[in-house]
C-alpha cells in the first residue's frame, strides 16, 4: 500500500488488490482516459517520491495542455492510468 498525504490533510491510498476492475477506460473517441487526476504543485517531485519508495510504473507520458498546465500520465503495471496534473 502507498499512502499520499496532501497539503490540505487529505490522504490518497494506492492499495494492491486481486480484483481486476480497471481504474481507467476508453472514451468514445478511443482515448485511454484516466478515471481521476491528482492536482499537484510539482508533478516531478511527486513522481520522484513515488519512485523512491519503489512504486512500479508502466508507460509515462508528459502532455502540455497549454493554459491548463501539464499532465504526467502514468500507467501502473496493471494498465490503470492516472494523471499528476500541474498548473
Amino acid at each position: 500500500m502507498v499512502s499520499l498525504r496532501t497539503g490540505s490533510g487529505y490522504n490518497f491510498f494506492l492499495i494492491k488488490s486481486n480484483d481486476k476492475r480497471p481504474l481507467s477506460f476508453h472514451n468514445k473517441e478511443g482515448y485511454h482516459q484516466p478515471a481521476f487526476c491528482i492536482l499537484v504543485e510539482d508533478r516531478q517531485a511527486v513522481f520522484k517520491s513515488l519512485k523512491a519508495i519503489n512504486v512500479e510504473f508502466g508507460d509515462i507520458v508528459l502532455r502540455d495542455r497549454d493554459s491548463c498546465g501539464t499532465d504526467l500520465e502514468i500507467l501502473d503495471p496493471d494498465g490503470n492510468k492516472f494523471q499528476l496534473c500541474q498548473q
